[in-house]
């Protein structure tokens, strides 16, 4: 029998090991307790006698490298260049989005115009989101990126033109933001269209896992601290470093391998019966046809 004051500690120990077992078969741990307490928090059986073995199976096989952790190798080279460029292209979103707004704070006072900037930017999605899902299911996905990449890039250079020539002023920065929300809104939604046709069925859930995360580390954690350290160097090299990261995307994503759409499959007609009470489908009457 087990002292008093030791129960306790060997319940939670039990319950612990308990639910590993189920993971780890090799792994086992028991404990044997009859006390009423164990009995009423424990989620094992209140008499357990397991042995504690370290299987040197458990660290037989090699730790995965941190990039088949991140793409595993079953999902294919074209994932991990979608995810790269998905990737660099939200790095520099993350630092437009710090220094937008730090760039039209320095130009103006107006509350309204400094939150105008990020209302133009997000607004294209409100605007022309279900549109630019339909071009995206209509048209090659990769180039469709690869094109709306390179307006952003267009854009941010014009940007960064006006910016070291001093010819830069509020209307311009909201013209740039608006424009290059357009052009992401695209870039969105053709790369979350391309997922699901270059992965299997069972690696979509993965892969979305992927983007997402991407979008959160790099666009909502990573670059908004980067883009406003650069901003405090200058007002232009938040703005070229995300010029090259959408270049670098480009680049990227321009290594994906062509994936043509499959062609639309047409619609078997109901063959026309003279006894179909909903009408025929051949002919496309709506009541029953008497042709034979």
């Amino acid at each position: 029998m087990l002292p008093d004051w030791t129960r306790p500690v060997w319940t939670i120990l039990r319950t612990v090991f308990a639910s590993t077992t189920k993971f780890w078969p090799s792994f086992l741990v028991g404990v044997t307790s009859s006390s009423d307490a164990s009995r009423r928090i424990s989620v094992a059986p209140s008499r357990v006698t397991v042995i504690l073995l370290f299987s040197p199976r458990l660290y037989a096989d090699p730790m995965p490298s941190l990039g088949e952790l991140i793409a595993p190798r079953r999902m294919g080279s074209n994932f991990r260049w979608l995810l790269a460029s998905s990737w660099t292209s939200n790095i520099g979103d993350g630092i437009a989005l710090a220094a937008a707004p730090l760039l039209i704070a320095s130009m103006t006072s107006s509350p309204i115009l400094v939150a105008s900037g990020a209302i133009l930017q997000f607004l294209p999605w409100l605007l022309i989101g279900l549109h630019a899902g339909a071009i995206a299911d209509r048209f090659d996905r990769r180039r469709l990126i690869m094109a709306a990449n390179a307006a952003r890039a267009l854009v941010v250079t014009a940007l960064i033109v006006f910016l070291v020539t001093g010819l830069a002023n509020i209307w311009i920065v909201l013209a740039v933001a608006f424009l290059y929300g357009v052009a992401e809104v695209f870039v969105d939604t053709a790369g979350s269209a391309m997922l699901p046709m270059i992965v299997k069925p069972v690696d979509l859930g993965t892969g979305n896992a992927r983007l997402q995360a991407g979008y959160l580390v790099a666009n909502q954690f990573a670059g908004p601290p980067l883009g406003a350290f650069l901003f405090a160097a200058g007002s232009a090299w938040p703005f070229l470093a995300q010029g090259l990261c959408v270049v670098l995307a480009i680049v990227l994503i321009s290594r994906l391998a062509l994936t043509p759409l499959p062609p639309a499959t047409p619609r078997r007609a109901r063959p026309c019966t003279p006894t179909s009470p909903k009408g025929c489908a051949g002919c496309g009457r709506t009541r029953p046809c008497a042709r034979s």
